[in-house]
């Protein structure tokens, strides 16, 4: 099965209609969906795919602030 990570912007609030488009594309393939947990558009993706009830979803949490590789700290 195909994994796809979906991620953007905290600006973007409602989901255009091509991405939507792309969004029921991946639900009829049954591609296994990992999406940010941020507010704006990993939010607004959640939204969409659970209102299609769309099981293949995981929301994934960025690492705890101790073990970000900041490219200031390297």
């Amino acid at each position: 099965m195909a994994t796809v990570f979906i991620g953007g912007s905290r600006q973007i609030s409602r989901l255009p209609a091509e991405v939507k488009t792309g969004l029921d594309a991946m639900i009829e393939k049954g591609v296994q969906i990992l999406v940010g947990d941020a507010n704006g558009a990993d939010k607004a993706v959640q939204r969409y795919l659970s209102h299609n009830s769309y099981p293949n979803v995981r929301a994934h949490e960025g690492p705890l602030p101790e073990q970000r590789r900041e490219l200031a700290n390297a």
